[in-house]
Parts: C-alpha cells; sequence; structure tokens
C-alpha cells in the first residue's frame, strides 16, 4: 500500500521555510492561482515573524486586493525548535478580518513590526 505524501515543504526568498499540510494544498486550489500564489507568499514574508506556541494551533488573516478583495485566515503550528507547518486556508468576511486586525493577529500588522 502506497502512503500519501503529507506535507510539502515551502521556501521563500530569505530562506525561511514552512512544511504545507495536505489540507492547506487542497484548501489552496479552490483559488484562482495567482490569488492563492499571492496568499502563500504573504504568510512566507511574515512566517519568521509569527509567535510561537507550542502545542497550540494558531491563525493570521490576510487580504489579496484583487477585483474583489478577498478575506482569508490561515491555520498554522509553529513550535519551538520545529518548523513551522502551515494547516489550511479558508475565506472569511470582512468583520472577521477586522476583529483579526484588533487582535494583532493580521499578516499586515506583522509586515510592520
Amino acid at each position: 500500500m502506497d502512503l500519501r505524501q503529507r506535507y510539502t515543504e515551502a521556501i521563500n526568498n530569505e530562506g525561511i521555510g514552512c512544511e504545507l499540510d495536505t489540507w492547506f494544498l487542497e484548501s489552496m486550489y479552490s483559488y484562482p492561482i495567482t490569488e492563492g500564489l499571492e496568499m502563500l507568499s504573504q504568510v512566507l514574508v511574515v512566517i519568521d515573524e509569527l509567535p510561537t506556541e507550542d502545542g497550540f494551533i494558531q491563525e493570521i488573516a490576510g487580504v489579496v486586493n484583487s477585483t474583489l478583495p478577498i478575506f482569508f485566515v490561515v491555520d498554522y503550528i509553529k513550535q519551538t525548535g520545529d518548523t513551522p507547518l502551515l494547516i489550511s486556508i479558508r475565506d472569511i468576511d470582512c468583520d472577521t478580518y477586522l476583529d483579526f486586525i484588533l487582535k494583532k493577529q493580521s499578516i499586515n500588522y506583522y509586515l510592520n513590526l
């Protein structure tokens, strides 16, 4: 019986890497290719700045500015000494995105540190 690959690694421009869970990759397929890649690239830019919480799934929200803005949230795990793992990505509404901004859990917040 063949086993399915559980995750894939991604590396951004600065050489900072993360693992992409199969669920995350499957979620990305629901978006047009340019928007999906933009979401991934936004997360990769801030992955090193995201807080470390051992044993807990965390969330980070972002927005892709296209014809109609796409607000999204990424579930991830970032533990001490481990490579960050992106678990899933999903749409959220504008109000939920604003809540993430207030909680300082947006990609934009980490870009401006």
